[in-house]
């Protein structure tokens, strides 16, 4: 199979499997994600997602899109100045679904072997190297931080309303 062959049977199975799994993603309902439970809590060799600061997810977590920012009807990922309680929970929630998409796409990438032959497993290497692993990380990264800052407004929530009692 010649490379410009072998490109776009992996840009096409890419971008469907990319769009099938970001579309039934935006359809699960956000009540079955949790992220004080399996497979999505923090775990302790996390640190809390400080383990991913060793390489530097700061730095390149800019660099994935935001899906949010493509598809507009989507619920917005930023945290910007909507930092109530709700808009925080909801981002912890959508955390979750994002990083159960990307480990169902890792899960599906077993479809570049099958439909590409023996080079697909190149394919699905780069695939899941490239365009699974970092967002899956960044997940991992932001939720704790996000869950750290819900309990931070909760506390002063709770504090407010003790004053005025």
């Amino acid at each position: 199979m010649s490379f410009g062959k072998w490109f776009l049977s992996f840009a096409l199975i890419s971008i469907f499997l990319g769009a099938l799994s970001f579309f039934l993603g935006e359809k699960l309902p956000r009540r079955w994600f949790r992220a004080d439970a399996f497979p999505f809590r923090c775990y302790a060799w996390e640190q809390n997602g400080a383990i991913y600061e060793k390489i530097s997810v700061r730095r390149w977590k800019s660099f994935f899109p935001d899906m949010s920012r493509i598809v507009r009807s989507t619920y917005t990922k930023k945290l910007g100045s909507m930092r109530d309680t709700a808009h925080v929970r909801r981002l912890i929630e959508e955390t979750c679904s994002a990083e159960a998409v990307h480990w169902a796409l890792v899960l599906l990438s077993v479809l570049f072997p099958l439909l590409m032959g023996p080079s697909g497993w190149i394919a699905m290497a780069l695939y899941n190297v490239v365009g699974n692993l970092p967002p899956i990380i960044i997940q991992r990264y932001n939720r704790p931080r996000m869950m750290l800052l819900l309990e931070k407004m909760e506390r002063a929530a709770q504090k407010r309303t003790g004053a005025q009692i």
